[in-house]
């Protein structure tokens, strides 16, 4: 499957997916409601797959789509 969510439990145990084929990750609370999207207008991800949270509460996203790392807030 070249196209599976990537899932990350962040440290408050809200869940992060990505979504490759939708270009956003998604930050979903503990009934499955989404809590927020990580995305942007300007520079938008390119096939997100890897995350990881640090301590000061970012999300670094890997985009396979570009060969990139950036780091976002989490909503």
């Amino acid at each position: 499957m070249d196209d599976k969510p990537y899932l990350r439990v962040l440290r408050d145990g809200r869940i992060a997916v990505s979504l490759p084929s939708l270009n956003t990750v998604r930050i979903y609370d503990a009934s499955g409601a989404v809590k927020g999207t990580v995305t942007t207008e300007q520079d938008p991800l390119s096939r997100p797959y890897g995350m990881v949270e640090t301590l000061d509460g970012k999300l670094w996203i890997v985009e396979g789509g570009i060969g990139r790392v950036r780091q976002f807030p989490i909503p």
